[in-house]
């Protein structure tokens, strides 16, 4: 839900976007997008070939290549010298582009409408991530995807999946210049967010792992009853605790961080896939609409400017 918002504030202010849809175990980005502006409905974005699809091609297209040494030559630094479909083919256009020369568009998560549902979990399920790293050029492949991605968009958008997961190594420790993690108000959210938060800040990670690209995290206090106001305050104090000091360096001077961009429980939106932001008429949304102002506003600070 807060990507969807983000991707709407950042078109509305005249971005490039491109989102992707990297929670390959319980999809579904497309579902915010369901309305009569989009350029393709949802059966349409299911029945395109995505993320899952990408990855397959390239191995498959690999499979079929012949690797062939060249001596005393080397590929420029960001060029992939193995075969691959073009990424246009697995974009998907949301939004066409508006006056200010913004578009919103998405890599789906892969083909799975109706009948085709359960060849997507078989592909899912059968991908293994250990191999395609070790055998397959996985860490060469994504700085790859990372590099064309960037031609394409200003902004890219992960949705990633939750927590501990082998297809976090692309999304999380390769693609992402920014990670936002989201915080429920419970000691399993706080523990296992902080636990990632200090594996993700590793200075070992960026030299070797990211070679010396830089890796900013962002937190974001989620789902919060301001009616409970004592177990507010508590959630509160140990978010800051636990978390404050792993926000990037330029937002540590910022008041309160938590407040700024805590996401209040509504429990509208615990129904079917809103978009706040397209609700400005509405005085009840304000505090959320806020929030995921604020989060763009932060994210737009420690890219240093370079979303607008």
């Amino acid at each position: 839900m807060a990507l969807a918002n983000v991707a709407e504030l950042l078109y509305s202010r005249g971005t490039k976007v491109l989102m992707l849809d990297f929670d390959l175990e319980a999809p579904g980005l497309e579902r915010f997008f369901n309305v009569p502006e989009a350029q393709c409905n949802l059966d349409e974005i299911q029945n395109h070939c995505g993320v899952i699809d990408m990855l397959l091609s390239y191995q498959e297209l690999r499979s079929w290549s012949v690797d062939i040494p060249q001596p005393n030559s080397s590929p420029e630094p960001d060029q992939f010298p193995f075969a691959t479909e073009p990424i246009a083919k697995f974009i998907v256009p949301i939004y066409p582009e508006n006056t200010k020369g913004a578009s919103l568009s998405m890599i789906p998560a892969g083909q799975r409408l109706d009948g085709n549902f359960t060849a997507y979990a078989k592909r899912v399920l059968d991908f293994d991530w250990g191999d395609f790293y070790a055998n397959w050029d996985g860490e060469q492949y994504f700085e790859w995807l990372r590099q064309e991605l960037e031609r394409i968009a200003d902004v890219i958008l992960i949705d990633s999946r939750t927590g501990v997961t082998e297809m976090g190594r692309g999304c999380t420790y390769q693609l992402a210049d920014v990670v936002v993690a989201f915080v429920a108000p419970n000691q399993q959210n706080l523990t296992g967010t902080r636990m990632m938060a200090e594996s993700l800040s590793n200075p070992q990670l960026v030299t070797e792992g990211r070679h010396g690209r830089a890796l900013s995290l962002i937190f974001v206090p989620s789902r919060l009853d301001l009616s409970e106001t004592a177990k507010y305050d508590d959630f509160a104090k140990q978010f800051n605790q636990q978390l404050g000091p792993l926000f990037p360096e330029q937002l540590q001077s910022e008041h309160n961080l938590f407040h700024k961009l805590k996401i209040p429980y509504m429990a509208d939106y615990a129904y079917m896939e809103n978009v706040a932001v397209r609700e400005r008429s509405r005085d009840s949304r304000a505090d959320m609409i806020e929030a995921f102002e604020n989060l763009t506003e932060l994210l737009n600070r420690v890219s240093k400017g370079s979303i607008r």
